[in-house]
């Protein structure tokens, strides 16, 4: 095993601790992740990663259901968005200004894109399985893409231009 594959084994093992079982992983202001093999943890379910770094989402499982990635620089959010069983998104505090691709994502029940650089939320009018969405601190001048949303039951748009 080569030095950078035991450092990336102790980290998961050091973050895999805090969680509370074994389908989660943490991780927060780590920049000592640059790879991470996800195909050593098969099972994870939820990913949190808070002021990394680590933009290779292309390895992540395909099991996820949750996944945060916060106030980590992040721009592009495509390969996120092939991760089509999460239901569970949180981006927050991030650069994010297209979110296009979310369309894709139909299962999502939880999204938190708030404090972004985003002006269009079209992309989101048919994400119909949506409780939760919370649009607050970007740059919206226009909501009614989400008129036709009605299983929302919390919507947070506040800090907006509407």
């Amino acid at each position: 095993m080569n030095q950078q594959t035991e450092k990336q084994q102790a980290l998961i093992s050091r973050y895999q601790q805090s969680c509370t079982n074994d389908y989660c992983l943490q991780i927060q202001d780590d920049d000592e992740i640059f790879e991470l093999q996800f195909a050593d943890v098969l099972k994870l379910k939820s990913l949190e990663l808070k002021t990394c770094k680590y933009h290779k989402f292309e390895a992540i499982s395909n099991n996820l259901t949750k996944f945060c990635f916060i106030q980590s620089k992040l721009d592009e959010i495509e390969a996120i968005c092939l991760m089509t069983q999460i239901i569970e998104l949180d981006l927050q505090q991030n650069y994010i200004k297209d979110i296009n691709c979310l369309k894709y994502m139909t299962e999502l029940q939880k999204l938190c894109l708030r404090s972004n650089n985003i002006t269009d939320i079209t992309p989101l009018r048919d994400l119909t399985a949506l409780n939760t969405l919370i649009l607050s601190q970007n740059q919206l001048v226009d909501i009614s893409a989400l008129k036709n949303l009605y299983n929302l039951s919390f919507l947070s748009v506040g800090k907006n231009n509407i």
